[in-house]
């Protein structure tokens, strides 16, 4: 999940974290070295899924990035609904 400059500062401000430490501990640059990526889960879900109640929720929900805002209205891929935990 690529992360712009104002999402991190927000995700970082919402869970009171040093940008750079956020930075540091949740994000990879992405394979084209042009942004950065949230980090995953072992499995490829994502880091900030919470698996933890009867359903399965996003623990940044009130910041979390565009594109994961977006999915899958506005991008997707052949058998997105098979990866994604909320086409579930």
């Amino acid at each position: 999940m690529r992360v712009s400059e104002k999402e991190i500062n927000d995700i970082a401000g919402f869970l009171a974290i040093d940008v750079n430490d956020f930075i540091q501990q949740y994000t990879r640059l992405t394979a084209d070295r042009r942004s950065l990526s949230l980090l995953e889960k072992p499995d490829g879900r994502c880091i900030y899924l919470d698996e933890s109640g009867s359903v399965p929720a996003c623990a940044i929900e009130k910041v979390k990035p565009e594109q994961c805002r977006n999915f899958p209205k506005k991008w997707n891929f052949p058998g997105w609904e098979n990866e994604c935990e909320g086409a579930k």
